[in-house]
């Protein structure tokens, strides 16, 4: 209590106003912490909800191939998890609690949002959100791994 009763009103005041900026920011995607709260542990989690989302997964394999290709900077297992995840709803994946139904929900409402945003890749003549691609691409490069290991 006496630390309280040395700090002056405008210090405490600066204070909680730093500390809700913090916050609301860190929620934006161009915020530099907005990472800090997604350990890596996205991949293996992720994992879990993807191989068992697709109802064709080998045309989603094929169309994430495709779309590596195109972009090889992102044939990166771990770095696709948090483009995926990272800045969304999808952080409640964290918790490992939600149903496949959720997860789906959660998708559908990122691709609409793609969409609105403009976030679109035109690919054999399909016009595909970036999020339904790199799902596509880490299946295809979870695949890839999970064949090769037996």
């Amino acid at each position: 209590m006496k630390l309280l009763t040395q700090l002056s009103r405008r210090t405490w005041l600066k204070m909680v106003l730093g500390s809700v900026a913090t916050f609301v920011f860190s929620q934006f995607s161009w915020f530099p912490f907005s990472m800090v709260r997604f350990p890596f542990r996205d991949e293996e989690i992720l994992w879990q909800y993807v191989r068992r989302m697709f109802i064709h997964p080998g045309s989603a394999v094929v169309i994430g191939r495709k779309y590596l290709e195109c972009r090889p900077r992102e044939a990166n297992s771990k770095e696709l998890a948090r483009l995926i995840v990272c800045n969304s709803q999808l952080s409640n994946l964290q918790t490992g609690n939600i149903g496949l139904t959720s997860f789906r929900n959660m998708i559908g409402r990122r691709i609409r949002k793609d969409f609105l945003l403009g976030h679109v890749v035109t690919l054999d003549g399909w016009i595909l959100s970036n999020t339904e691609l790199r799902l596509s691409s880490f299946l295809a490069l979870k695949t890839n791994v999970s064949s090769s290991l037996g």
